[in-house]
């Protein structure tokens, strides 16, 4: 795989880090905040989206019991999810290579799904993706502490984080 988790993250941020930032500073704008405080909010929102991201990858790789909701897509169309991308550059060799092997065949197939995510879990993909989710709700509440917001709009702002991170 051509990605690095550091290229994974810069990637997320420029996509929906961004989507999500701009939502966030262009209703802080419209607020009437002051722009350093809707540069906050932009990064604020920036943080956010990338975790959406990565939860979404985790709900794509391991889903949720009572959400219905087809899975595995990523997989079989091979998109790079941080969980894939940490396997392939933390995981042991022998990881690396049973991975590289479903992922370098010309096409995956539902019965492949199981090893892959067995991998995955071997090497502490899920584990590790779930902690940069958690890392990144964090750092956007954290953003929050440097403007002044009401005690009513600081609970919704968070959340509207907590939504977004864990759903």
């Amino acid at each position: 795989v051509d990605i690095t988790v550091e290229m994974y993250h810069r990637m997320a941020k420029e996509r929906n880090g961004a989507l999500v930032g701009c939502a966030f500073e262009l209703g802080a704008l419209a607020s009437g905040i002051d722009d350093g405080a809707a540069e906050v909010m932009r990064e604020f929102g920036e943080d956010l989206g990338m975790a959406y991201r990565i939860r979404d990858e985790l709900l794509d790789l391991w889903g949720v019991a009572s959400t219905p909701l087809l899975r595995n897509t990523g997989v079989l169309n091979k998109k790079k999810s941080l969980p894939i991308v940490y396997a392939f550059e933390e995981g042991p060799i022998a990881q690396k290579r049973a991975l590289g092997n479903f992922f370098f065949k010309r096409v995956l197939e539902l019965t492949d799904i199981p090893g892959v995510i067995d991998i995955l879990d071997t090497v502490g993909a899920k584990a590790y993706a779930h902690r940069e989710v958690e890392r990144l709700f964090e750092a956007a509440l954290s953003r929050l502490d440097s403007i002044t917001l009401s005690s009513e709009g600081r609970h919704d702002l968070e959340a509207a984080a907590r939504f977004l991170a864990f759903g």
